[in-house]
């Protein structure tokens, strides 16, 4: 499956809300609460059924994506997440991104901006259900979105990815969250 580009994704557009969805769906999940979880994640049909019928419903979020009947739940889980918790900033149209964050030699030589990109792909700070295998991403603060864009923007002769990054960064303000997985639905 061909991955999708790095797209960076503002957490501050709604403050909170990606804590209080995970507070929401923790609850539902530590009750077991069935009704709220299909509502929360807006699940219906056959899709709804894994969760409503499984020995305890956590099982289905605790099975692997591969898992036929845990996938639409998951698929569900990750748009209910993006669409009460985040928003669109940002997305690279370039697939050589996360290779010249990883690779370009300026950025890696200096250890500061290195383990702030770094941040930024490792899935630190990105809640479970967000996370997928071999995905890639990560979140940073405001403080440090604000001095990675700084050091991008110093680099001699950064690779034209680097720099719409860079720019991008700039431009946003609070926390960021970066992943590859989660550009918008067309």
């Amino acid at each position: 499956m061909p991955r999708e580009p790095i797209a960076a994704v503002p957490l501050h557009a709604r403050p909170g809300a990606l804590d209080a969805f995970s507070a929401e769906l923790r609850a539902a999940l530590a009750s077991d609460d069935r009704t709220t979880l299909v509502r929360l994640l807006a699940l219906g049909g056959d899709a709804a059924a894994p969760v409503l019928s499984a020995t305890r419903s956590v099982d289905v979020f605790l099975a692997p994506e591969s898992y036929a009947p845990s996938a639409p739940a998951l698929a569900a889980l990750r748009d209910a997440a993006r669409g009460r918790a985040l928003g669109l900033a940002w997305t690279s149209e370039s697939l050589a991104l996360e290779g010249r964050l990883r690779g370009f030699e300026a950025l890696r030589d200096d250890p500061e901006l290195a383990g702030r990109v770094d941040a930024l792909l490792d899935g630190a700070g990105v809640p479970w259900f967000l996370r997928r295998a071999g995905g890639s991403f990560g979140t940073l603060s405001a403080a440090e979105r604000e001095a990675l864009a700084s050091g991008m923007a110093d680099l001699d002769d950064p690779p034209p990815e680097l720099v719409a990054l860079g720019e991008a960064l700039s431009e946003l303000s609070g926390d960021v969250l970066c992943h590859d997985g989660l550009a918008p639905k067309v």
